[in-house]
């Protein structure tokens, strides 16, 4: 896993990572000893959670204390560090939805493009909301490597959205594989 990412990094100006997440625990000390590209962290959890499970606690811990890249959070929370930076997720109604496809309608997706997501597998967010994006078919035919790690992702719920991508798909490894 540590060898994908470092290929990937070798090809971007800029990381983001997502936590919290399974693989956090390996990923966030790695992105924060070892990588001088610059790049950010993303907390989506509760911030101010009492009791998260061990592996959110050790990854909020970490970023808010361990490292100091930006970090951008849920909310405002009392005593948040300096780095770590509210922004609020943003809902979009029905017209800016119709907005959002007139503009990637007239954008140009004919070059190479190549996506590398580290992510939870979860309905109706997270690589659940990638997928539903092949099925808009008015929305122009995109060709792209897709390499995936992640969690709680297998065989079976990913076989129905596989008929929908235009381009080769890359598993780097199912949950049950990676144990």
């Amino acid at each position: 896993m540590i060898r994908t990412v470092r290929q990937t990094l070798k090809k971007v100006d800029w990381w983001q990572f997502r936590a919290p997440t399974g693989i956090g625990v390996l990923l966030i000390p790695y992105l924060s000893w070892f990588v001088r590209k610059p790049g950010w962290f993303k907390y989506a959890g509760n911030w101010a959670q009492e009791n998260p499970p061990p592996g959110y606690r050790w990854q909020r811990f970490w970023l808010a204390r361990l490292q100091k890249r930006k970090v951008t959070i849920n909310g405002r929370w009392p005593g948040q560090p300096e780095h770590c930076l509210s922004f609020e997720n943003p809902c979009l109604d029905e017209e800016e939805r119709r907005k959002g496809a007139e503009i990637i309608a007239r954008k140009d997706y004919s070059g190479p493009l190549e996506a590398c997501f580290v992510t939870g597998w979860k309905m109706p967010k997270g690589s659940g909301a990638f997928w539903k994006r092949f099925r808009y078919p008015k929305l122009p035919p995109i060709s792209v490597d897709y390499t995936w790690w992640a969690t709680g992702l297998s065989e079976k719920n990913m076989k129905p959205w596989q008929k929908h991508c235009l381009s080769r798909l890359f598993s780097m490894g199912f949950l049950a594989e990676i144990r």
